[in-house]
């Protein structure tokens, strides 16, 4: 599955640009279900979570320092799919150890 935004698009530029407006408002407490929102409301309404991802990834490689806030929607959205995925198997499978759940997410997202 392709994780990146064809280049060059007014849906790509609409995502990024909203995520920049969002990550650079320090009003914003930021939470990845009202950027989804968001991101569903003004730019696609057939945005998914790993688009909104990939627009986040392509906002922090091109300003570093917006990767905290960053990172802080990152962890939600990886919560949120992780929940989607345990009740749609029935809640049968453990939560993996806090160490594996970050650290998977981290590295890939957030490299400068």
């Amino acid at each position: 599955m392709d994780l990146t935004l064809p280049t060059g698009s007014d849906r790509e530029d609409s995502l990024v640009a909203l995520v920049l407006w969002r990550l650079h408002d320090p009003a914003w407490n930021p939470s990845f279900v009202d950027l989804l929102e968001d991101a569903r409301t003004c730019a696609d309404p057939k945005t998914e979570a790993a688009t909104l991802l990939a627009a986040l990834r392509t906002v922090v490689t091109s300003d570093a320092a917006l990767a905290p806030r960053a990172r802080t929607l990152a962890v939600q959205a990886q919560r949120l799919m992780a929940a989607r995925c345990r009740s749609r198997s029935g809640g049968s499978e453990p939560e993996p150890p806090r160490s594996r759940r970050l650290g998977a997410l981290r590295a890939p997202l957030f490299r400068t």
